[in-house]
């Protein structure tokens, strides 16, 4: 393998995976709705020069009905 991505991990996973191996890309979501992940995950990745690929940017907030 010569490239690692991974999508929805925490902090403390990609803490963990990083001490197997390094981490190149971040699958978080990540929307105008959903800005959870600008409290830890991005700048984690931006300190540990990770990769960003955004999943919902522009929200998928679905209603019953629709």
């Amino acid at each position: 393998m010569r490239h690692i991505g991974v999508s929805n991990f925490d902090v403390e996973q990609l803490r963990t995976i990083q001490q197997i191996a390094p981490v190149e890309t971040l699958q978080p979501p990540y929307s105008l709705i959903d800005r959870e992940g600008e409290r830890e995950i991005l700048p984690f990745a931006e300190r540990e020069g990770i990769g960003v690929i955004v999943y919902s940017p522009m929200g998928s907030e679905c209603s019953p009905g629709r």
